[in-house]
C-alpha cells in the first residue's frame, strides 16, 4: 500500500514540477505528452497495489485520462492541425479554407459566420483533447450537429447535456439554405454551439 502510495506522489510531483517549469518558461516540451505520462503512473500504481486491493480513485483517473488520450488521438494526422497549447480562434471565409480543426489542450473557437451563404453543404469536423470547442453558426440556416465529450458537458443551441460518454445530434432544417455538418469532439471538456448573424449577405 505504502508503495504505491509513493509511487503516486512522486508521479504527481514530477509531473507538477514539469508542468510549472513549462509555464515559467524554464523548459520546452510538448503538452500532449502530459496525459499519456500519468496514464503510464497510474497504470504503474495499479499494477503495485494491486495485492492490496482495489484502488478505485486511480481506476476513475485512469478511466478519464483514457477519454482524453481518444478525444486527442488523430492530433498528428492532418498536416494543418492546430498544435499549440493554448487559445485559438478559426474563421474561415471560404470552403477552401476549411479543414479539420484540432487542439490538444486549450480553447477553441470556429467561426463560421464569414463563410458565403449561396446554398452549398459545408463540412466542419473539429476535435478538442482538454478544454473547451466553441462553434458559431449563422442564423437562419440549416444545421446538423453531432457531437461527443468523453467526460464533460455539452450546450448545442441552448439545449444542455453533461456527464461520462456524452452524445447529442441536432438537426435544423430550412429549406434552400446552406447547410452546415458539424461533427464535433472533446475528450475532456465542453463543447457549445451557437448563432450568431452573418457577416455575408445571401446570394
Amino acid at each position: 500500500m505504502w508503495s504505491s502510495r509513493l509511487i503516486a506522489g512522486a508521479v504527481l510531483v514530477t509531473l507538477g514540477i514539469g508542468w510549472l517549469l513549462q509555464t515559467a518558461g524554464v523548459v520546452h516540451f510538448d503538452s500532449n505528452v502530459i496525459a499519456p505520462l500519468a496514464l503510464i503512473g497510474i497504470g504503474v500504481v495499479l499494477v503495485v497495489g494491486a495485492p492490496h486491493g482495489l484502488h478505485v480513485p486511480f481506476l476513475v483517473a485512469g478511466i478519464i485520462l483514457t477519454a482524453v488520450l481518444a478525444g486527442d488521438s488523430g492530433i498528428h494526422h492532418h498536416p494543418r492541425v492546430i498544435k499549440e497549447h493554448a487559445s485559438s480562434a478559426q474563421r474561415p471565409h471560404s470552403a477552401a479554407e476549411i479543414h479539420p480543426y484540432r487542439l490538444g489542450v486549450g480553447n477553441l473557437v470556429v467561426d463560421l459566420t464569414s463563410l458565403p451563404l449561396n446554398g452549398e453543404t459545408y463540412h466542419v469536423s473539429a476535435r478538442v483533447g482538454t478544454g473547451s470547442l466553441d462553434v458559431v453558426v449563422p442564423t437562419g440556416q440549416s444545421v446538423r450537429v453531432s457531437a461527443h465529450s468523453g467526460v464533460g458537458n455539452l450546450n448545442i443551441f441552448g439545449q444542455h447535456s453533461a456527464g461520462a460518454g456524452t452524445n447529442d445530434t441536432v438537426n435544423v432544417n430550412y429549406p434552400n439554405r446552406t447547410r452546415f455538418v458539424l461533427t464535433l469532439r472533446v475528450g475532456a471538456g465542453s463543447i457549445r454551439v451557437v448563432h450568431r448573424a452573418s457577416a455575408m449577405m445571401s446570394t
